[in-house]
Parts: structure tokens; sequence; C-alpha cells
């Protein structure tokens, strides 16, 4: 599975690959984006991705500081451009009342690989289904290369989008 997803990003192709499976997050992304409570509790570059950082982050010892969690990391085989993909402050109803996402923002450029990992229940599932185009959003918006594809009502989700 990996490799079909570095694959994908010396496509110049984004990859969302959401996993609880801290292992799989750090060999396949080159970003990873840690889920709790549905917010983003940290996003850690390749470079700085280590088991006990990801872990602190999931379960809510305090978040490590801001130079370590920022920047994009540069990779000479792509020439990562602009944004393919913006969440922008992205709020999702969950299935008991409440939101299981709660102002989730985001940017990938072509060629990058972002890893969201969480505990289950933290909002990745319905992260995916947003996404995916498999649930509506409450507020915020998704944009793909310029288009605002939020709350479209044709089955357009992000799998459809890209091969």
């Amino acid at each position: 599975m990996g490799e079909v997803v570095r694959e994908l990003a010396r496509s110049s192709r984004s990859v969302i690959y959401i996993t609880h499976k801290i292992s799989e997050a750090m060999d396949i992304a080159g970003r990873i984006a840690i889920m709790r409570g549905g917010r983003i509790a940290g996003i850690i570059e390749e470079r700085g991705a280590d088991f006990d950082t990801i872990v602190r982050l999931m379960f809510g010892d305090k978040p490590i500081n801001d130079s370590q969690t920022r920047g994009f990391v540069e990779h000479s085989e792509v020439d990562p451009g602009g944004s393919v993909l913006e969440i922008r402050d992205l709020w999702v109803p969950g299935n008991h009342g409440g939101y299981s996402v709660r102002g989730v923002s985001l940017s990938i450029r072509a060629g990058e690989i972002l890893g969201i990992a969480g505990i289950a229940g933290n909002g990745q599932r319905e992260l995916f289904e947003v996404l995916s185009g498999l649930r509506k959003p409450a507020r915020g918006s998704i944009i793909l290369d310029g288009e605002d594809i939020t709350n479209k009502d044709q089955d357009i989700g992000l799998g459809g989008v890209y091969p």
C-alpha cells in the first residue's frame, strides 16, 4: 500500500491517508496531522515525526512548539506549486449530536501526502466522509483546484475526482 501511495505523490497527486495506525502514518506520510476531539491537535513534518510526539498529541499532553509543526517539506522529485485542496474552518456534525470535526483547516499541494492519525472516534471517519461526498459539513468550505465543491449536489467526492 505504501508504495502505491508514494507513486501517486511522485505523479503530482495529493494524497490524504487516514489511519489510526501511527506506524503506517510515519511510513507513508510527508506530513502527519493528528486529530483529537474533532480538531487538529498538531501537524508534524516528516523530519520531525516520532512515535512519542504523535502519541502525546493523540492523547492530549502539551502540544509541541510551533516551529516543529508548520512549514512544507520540499521534495526534489516534485514541484509542489499551489494548493490543490483546501479545507477551511470545516465543521461536521457527528452521528450522536454535537460536532465530530470542529474548525479544521488545512491545505494540500500537488505531490504531498498528508497522513491523518488519531484515536478512533476523534473525527477522522467524518472528515473522510465529507471529503468523499458521503456526508455534508455544517459549515466551512472544501476547495478543489480552485473550485468550491462544498455541498455539491452531485457525487463529486474527492475519490471520484482523481483516479
